[in-house]
């Protein structure tokens, strides 16, 4: 049973096999409006995920705590959006809205931490917006397997395969950086993350049955966002560093407007994830060759399950 508590599979094993399982379920339960619907079931495999750690708890005493329970409205914001039929830019909008007062409350209270936050804010309203034009849903759920690009959508191609290969990347580059910074529980969130929408994209490539769509990208994106967040609250990761790993979300909006060679469906997604590695790649060599700054304030946290404080 030791194996069950081990951080590989809490943070990978579990969520990969929750999100494949309940996305590949919810499809075939809803017949041609699982389209649509079963992506829903990656995020709640996240959650689930995070019900294990850091497990949710109330009242919250801790920054870590509180992921879960923002990730949890977010999931439920997409969800009714998602049933009043909202298009990607409502999406966009309620999820910033979201974002800045999970920020806030994420964020202490701290007059000399206003203008960080509007930064870290406003950075991250541009995420979500990268996230929401790397989105697709078809006009009829039963065209699935439709390669060509939605007028509605007028954006991403092959089910948005393009968007979640991004998102994943960029999870792991932020585990990357967790790790630098001192927080394996941080990185263990963020592993998780990334696992829950490879665990998706088993449905999106080579060929997509479902599509990632605003309900299920905007919640994993503010995951990221406020995962971020508390890396920059409880660590010594610096802004700038974590601004260059956010420049891969770039990847997929960038990439959508260029002609590919070969079936656009297949190749799209692999040179999403190639151009997002490179950031992603820049941003952790250079944390490593900072160091993790163990001497400044933050750099272990007790909010971390993993740090151990020094006994004098």
């Amino acid at each position: 049973m030791a194996f069950f508590h081990h951080p590989a599979f809490q943070s990978l094993v579990l969520p990969v096999l929750l999100a494949a399982a309940g996305v590949g379920a919810l499809r075939g339960m809803l017949g041609a409006a699982g389209v649509r619907w079963a992506p829903a079931a990656a995020v709640l495999a996240l959650l689930l995920a995070l019900a294990v750690l850091p497990g949710f708890e109330w009242p919250t005493r801790s920054a870590a705590q509180k992921l879960p329970w923002i990730i949890l409205a977010a999931w439920l914001l997409a969800l009714g959006l998602e049933s009043l039929h909202a298009g990607r830019w409502v999406h966009a909008l309620a999820g910033s809205a979201l974002w800045l007062g999970a920020g806030w409350w994420l964020q202490a209270a701290a007059a000399s931490a206003a203008p960080r936050s509007l930064v870290v804010g406003a950075a991250g309203i541009a995420v979500l917006i990268a996230l929401m034009l790397s989105t697709w849903r078809p006009h009829d759920a039963g065209r699935a397997g439709a390669s060509a690009r939605p007028a509605s959508f007028g954006i991403s191609t092959g089910g948005g395969a393009a968007g979640a290969a991004m998102l994943a990347v960029v999870a792991l580059g932020l585990a990357g950086l967790a790790v630098g910074a001192g927080s394996l529980l941080l990185a263990q969130l963020a592993v998780m993350l990334a696992a829950v929408t490879a665990g998706l994209g088993l449905w999106l490539w080579p060929r997509p049955r479902v599509g990632f769509g605003p309900v299920v990208a905007m919640p994993l994106g503010i995951a990221w966002l406020v995962i971020a967040q508390a890396t920059l609250q409880l660590t010594t990761l610096s802004p700038a560093v974590l601004g260059v790993l956010a420049l891969a979300f770039a990847a997929a909006p960038l990439l959508a407007r260029v002609s590919l060679p070969g079936r656009r469906a297949w190749v799209e997604p692999c040179l999403v994830a190639a151009l997002a590695a490179l950031p992603a790649a820049l941003a952790i060599a250079w944390q490593v060759a900072a160091g993790p700054g163990a001497d400044t304030p933050g750099a272990a946290d007790s909010d971390d399950p993993y740090y151990e404080p020094r006994r004098r």
